[in-house]
């Protein structure tokens, strides 16, 4: 497993290659003191410039889910790091 650590795999990678479950992987990665990559995807200059356009546009938090394909909490803590405003939920869409 630290081989395939080291290799920058991530834990579904390395479980399907050993033959074991991503959360047995995950479980002896704490227990042995492995680091494993982190889930949580990158926010790449064009992602930062794609959520500032549709909020611009002033979509539902819920359209720019779907369109960007991350996590409302992803949008929503982005957004805050960026000082980006959303639309608030029940809010006219203006034009």
């Amino acid at each position: 497993m630290r081989a395939l650590a080291a290799k920058k795999l991530s834990a579904p990678e390395i479980a399907k290659q050993m033959g074991r479950t991503e959360i047995a992987i995950r479980r002896a990665a704490v227990k042995f003191g492995v680091e494993l990559p982190s889930r949580r995807a990158e926010w790449k200059p064009e992602d930062l410039e794609t959520l500032r356009r549709l909020a611009a546009d002033n979509l539902p938090v819920s359209l720019i889910v779907k369109q960007m394909g991350r996590t409302e909490n992803a949008i929503r803590q982005k957004a805050d790091e960026l000082g980006i405003t959303l639309k608030a939920p029940g809010q006219k869409r203006f034009r």
